[in-house]
């Protein structure tokens, strides 16, 4: 078991930055419509449950240039089960609390080959190991 390798310290950066990026979509200049979506500066874009102008239950956000969060929000932050899909094709697929990757989880790359699972404690690996990347 590896800890704080190359890719666990880049997912533990993507994550907490789009933690960041959810909350500042939300903090003021995201437009909410009927439909139950909402639009931010650089070409945010979620659409799913919003309650009192924040994404809250299921929802998808976009975010140019990084990825894809699919899943559960509270208060305009990712929190619950989710999938973050980065532009690459690797994902992460677990539990975030308040924005930020939370509890068991797994980073797999673009051909579903497993980087590491274990378990997530503010956004950094507890006991995630390291495999061989498949060919």
């Amino acid at each position: 078991m590896e800890k704080n390798t190359p890719v666990t310290v880049l997912l533990i950066i993507a994550v907490v930055l789009l933690g960041l990026y959810a909350a500042g979509i939300v903090g003021g200049d995201a437009v909410e419509d009927v439909r139950g979506k909402a639009y931010g500066s650089g070409g945010l874009e979620y659409d799913g449950s919003l309650k009192d102008g924040l994404f809250d239950g299921n929802g998808q956000l976009a975010i140019p240039g990084v990825g894809v969060y699919s899943g559960r929000f509270t208060g305009g932050r990712f929190d619950g089960p989710g999938v973050f899909r980065f532009e690459d094709g690797s994902e992460f697929a677990g539990n975030f609390v308040g924005g930020t990757a939370e509890g068991e989880g797994a980073y797999t790359d673009a051909d579903g080959g497993v980087i590491c699972v274990g378990t997530v404690i503010g956004g950094a690996w507890a006991d995630g190991s390291r495999v061989q990347h498949r060919e």
